[in-house]
């Protein structure tokens, strides 16, 4: 399962560097794409403004047959995101709302990526795809100085085999 959540977030951090390198981070001293896993991250990171922040949920084979041989399994994933706006919440959150909505959409097509093993140093192919559905755009939650939405989706994949 880690493999399949590694090259997820890996294909969408690579996508975001080209569709907006500008939107980034800064984690411990180090630039990053915007893209954190709130898993991964400490408590004062987990969720910055102008970044995307993403949250696994529940993981589940598809089908409970035993007769399966190679299940394919169902993560649930949310992407939260928020923004103060270009001119710090004098009128343009919308907009910057609406300019992230459209870079969730565009870094998660196409639907699908390689999955890696990035557990060593370079990362080697594990013979699979991991793909998932179209992103599900969440009513907008609002604050004095921010607007934000959290968008669904779900990602697809096979385990993979102990050795």
């Amino acid at each position: 399962m880690q493999a399949a959540k590694d090259s997820f977030y890996m294909a969408l951090c690579a996508r975001l560097q080209q569709v907006n390198p500008e939107r980034t981070v800064v984690v411990a001293g180090e630039v990053r794409p915007g893209l954190l896993v709130s898993e991964n991250e400490a408590g004062e990171c987990a969720h910055p403004a102008e970044a995307f922040c993403m949250e696994w949920g529940n993981v589940r084979p598809l089908s409970e047959a035993t007769e399966v041989k190679s299940r394919i399994f169902k993560a649930d994933v949310t992407v939260r995101y928020r923004t103060c706006g270009c001119d710090g919440g004098e009128g343009d959150r919308g907009r910057s709302l609406a300019t992230m909505d459209a870079e969730l959409m565009a870094i998660t097509s196409p639907q699908q990526t390689p999955k890696l093993d990035y557990s060593r140093t370079t990362a080697c192919g594990l013979g699979s795809k991991v793909f998932w559905a179209a992103p599900e755009l969440g009513p907008l939650t609002q604050t004095a100085t921010m607007l934000g939405r959290a968008a669904t989706m779900a990602v697809y994949f096979y385990p993979e085999c102990a050795a």
